[in-house]
């Protein structure tokens, strides 16, 4: 009797500790920063990226689910990572999201970071519905970002998610298109996340002129589950999406949509005017078939249209 009742005991104090820690790790806020219609609209709102090349070319990586340090999937992620840097040369990657998985989200975001800063390759990240899921929460999460000189991620309004971003891309000191990042995490987005982009493109247009714009966000719109058919992985996409989908037609600007979230499918799909486009995912330690290859998607800016090529592993071999 008394050695069951001390490894109850033993049992209870693991149980507190363990959940104690895991309770202080998803502790802490970001300072409120809300956005509403009533924001001036300055140079602070967005970033100017830029390239001494013709076109302004961005690499698209997505659902890495790097959960556990040093194993071999991870590692072997890092090797085609490394690889896929070193061919392309890309003036930015963005990750679409789920870039970690799991209890050591932290360390394995920390660990992605030192990496890119070790390639001097600058890099922006659209969160996934898995990034602090289970783990440390957001605030632990993503306030080491700011430790990183390559990582231009920005929490932004504190009301419509994490990481909301617009940008500016230029080529030869010429503005030439337009990027937004728009957080999918809670499978959803929000009526201020699509009043913030309304009032956005409706700003840069009018500082820029016509360009094109393209979102980057990690869960697909309903408009592709209710479009798209013939896929590999079935078309899981938001919960809800008022006003966005809605303020994309209206105002013309957004020519493509990019994201990650369904591992297994690639395609690139039209659907009122608009192409859409879901990227493979790239790393190896998440989901997928072994008869369907990691990938990536290479963008190419001009300011008369993106040139975009589906990349897989065997390019990077």
């Amino acid at each position: 009797m008394k050695r069951l009742k001390a490894i109850i005991i033993v049992i209870v104090i693991s149980v507190v500790c363990v959940g104690g820690l895991y309770i202080y790790d998803r502790l802490g806020s970001f300072e409120a920063k809300v956005w509403t219609k009533d924001v001036a609209f300055t140079e602070n709102d967005y970033v100017k990226l830029t390239t001494p090349n013709d076109s302004y070319k961005i690499l698209q990586i997505t659902d890495l689910h790097f959960a556990l340090i040093f194993t071999p999937n991870n590692n072997k992620t890092f090797d085609m990572l490394n690889n896929m840097i070193d061919i392309e040369k890309p003036d930015l990657v963005i990750v679409t999201g789920d870039l970690t998985i799991g209890l050591f989200n932290r360390a394995m975001l920390r660990n992605f970071a030192d990496f890119m800063e070790e390639k001097e390759q600058y890099w922006m990240y659209v969160l996934g519905n898995h990034d602090f899921q289970f783990g440390s929460g957001a605030y632990r999460y993503l306030s080491i970002l700011s430790d990183y000189e390559y990582c231009l991620f920005d929490v932004g309004y504190t009301n419509l998610g994490y990481g909301n971003t617009f940008a500016v891309l230029y080529a030869n000191n010429e503005a030439i298109h337009t990027i937004t990042l728009i957080d999918t995490s809670k499978y959803r987005t929000n009526t201020e996340q699509a009043e913030w982009y309304k009032w956005g493109m409706e700003n840069l247009k009018e500082s820029y002129g016509d360009l094109d714009n393209m979102i980057f966000m990690h869960i697909p719109l309903n408009v592709v589950k209710e479009n798209v058919k013939d896929v590999k992985e079935n078309i899981n996409a938001l919960k809800a999406e008022p006003l966005l989908y809605d303020y994309i037609l209206k105002l013309g600007q957004t020519k493509y949509i990019a994201n990650g979230h369904d591992h297994m499918n690639s395609y690139a799909v039209e659907i009122d005017g608009v192409k859409f486009i879901n990227c493979l995912s790239t790393g190896f330690s998440g989901y997928g078939r072994k008869d369907i290859p990691r990938g990536a998607i290479v963008y190419n800016f001009y300011k008369d249209r993106v040139d975009y090529f589906f990349k897989t592993q065997y390019d990077y071999v």
